[in-house]
């Protein structure tokens, strides 16, 4: 972490536009930050290797046996979420800058290629050993790298307007906004890359550092379950009115990714009592994840990010019929499901029918493979109208507790959360 504060730092003094393109800060899990912390803690690993790839570099170099680094090309994915790579100020930030940091980082800069591939075009071909281990033909054109998250979006549909939600252990948002529309920044967002989605779009990706993850630990770490406990819970809290427990939760359980890019703030459940069941806080953590959800959604909406629909995929969204009604209650959107549960091989397909020509384009392929379930969430104005009661409540703490606000007033909380409860019929009536 100490290296992304450092690389922020320098940044935020000499170069504030590279933030401009990744919230407001660097984050310790991308590619310059990992490098510098090998290089302070294992300067002969480091001196070691010639480069560094990202993952979805590395699969077509090594499906190509590609040989020499200076026939590599990185896709724009990875280059521009996690290495501050961006067209519109050509490219990779200078040597200068890496070597303000660390001299050994700025020669590591002076070895990285100059361009980067859009989503679709061919970073390789398949070499000819792999082509007889797997009984196909040599020479195949291998697509550009891209993110898992990235690539399940496109396989789940994503286009103007369009939003992906991917539900899993994280959770992570998938927009591609037309490059007419100018988005330079959107505070708080923790990615904006010219085609890192789509050719000829601006990918915007933002998301929750935990969604699922928190359901696992509640369930295995402080229920003691297993996954039949899942279901059993998820009936419990079906039955429950919005606000009827009178709980309110953040979820930092694995600090906030955005809107407030900050590793260093954790989880708080708010109104527990000796009623209190563990359903009950099941549903206010599931609520919690929804209500971050929604800020994230505010946030991109404010700086005039056009949300038509969102499409949801991902384990939650296929298995969770009950986190996906509350979903579509607290952001007041129908939401639909892609039919495959398993995009982002369908993404990849996308991507390589793409660059082998198979189809003409990326959206194309899109509209030949994408497809979505019948399977809708509609919200419903009641529970609609109760769960911003308590999103009021939840943007209190969260700006508070965030550090967004000195001045927040948290006195009425947890009375208004007892009121909320007493109204619905819930278990903590006096």
């Amino acid at each position: 972490m100490a290296e992304a504060r450092e690389i922020t730092e320098l940044a935020r003094e000499r170069h504030p536009e590279y933030l401009s393109r990744c919230g407001g800060s660097y984050s310790p899990e991308w590619y310059w930050a990992k490098i510098l912390h090998c290089l302070r803690i294992d300067p002969a690993v480091f001196h070691a290797a010639y480069a560094w790839l990202e993952l979805p570099d590395f699969i077509p170099v090594a499906l190509g046996k590609i040989d020499r680094f200076d026939a590599f090309h990185p896709g724009v994915c990875a280059a521009g979420h996690k290495a501050l790579y961006c067209r519109s100020w050509g490219g990779y930030p200078p040597v200068e800058f890496f070597a303000a940091l660390d001299p050994a980082l700025g020669n590591l800069r002076k070895r990285m290629p100059r361009g980067a591939l859009d989503p679709g075009e061919v970073a390789a071909h398949l070499a000819p050993e792999w082509a007889e281990c797997w009984g196909i033909s040599a020479g195949i054109p291998i697509a550009s790298g891209m993110i898992d998250a990235h690539a399940g979006a496109v396989g789940a549909g994503v286009g103007e307007g369009r939003m992906v939600k991917i539900l899993g252990t994280s959770s992570c948002d998938i927009l591609a906004v037309p490059e007419h529309g100018k988005i330079e920044e959107i505070p708080g967002i923790c990615g904006l890359v010219e085609h890192s989605v789509l050719p000829d779009a601006v990918g915007i990706e933002a998301g929750q550092a935990a969604v699922g993850d928190i359901f696992q630990w509640f369930v295995r770490n402080i229920c003691n379950g297993d996954g039949a406990l899942f279901a059993r819970l998820e009936a419990e809290g079906a039955r429950q009115a919005p606000g009827g427990h009178g709980l309110l939760a953040l979820d930092w359980f694995n600090g906030n990714r955005n809107i407030l890019c900050d590793q260093n703030l954790s989880g708080l459940v708010v109104g527990m009592t000796l009623q209190t069941t563990r359903a009950e806080l099941y549903r206010a953590l599931v609520e919690s994840a929804a209500f971050g959800a929604r800020r994230i959604v505010e946030q991109l909406e404010k700086y005039r990010v056009r949300i038509d629909e969102v499409i949801c995929c991902g384990g939650i969204a296929a298995k969770s019929p009950f986190l996906m009604g509350i979903y579509a209650d607290v952001l007041n959107r129908k939401l639909r499901v892609s039919a495959s549960e398993e995009c982002c091989a369908l993404g990849s397909a996308v991507l390589a029918a793409a660059a082998a020509r198979v189809q003409e384009s990326v959206a194309a392929a899109q509209r030949a493979f994408c497809r979505f379930s019948a399977t809708e969430y509609t919200p419903d104005p009641e529970r609609h109208r109760v769960y911003m009661e308590l999103y009021e409540l939840y943007c209190r703490l969260h700006d508070q507790f965030g550090g967004v606000s000195s001045t927040a007033v948290l006195g009425d909380v947890m009375k208004r959360l007892s009121a909320l409860a007493r109204r619905a019929g819930g278990l903590h009536q006096a």
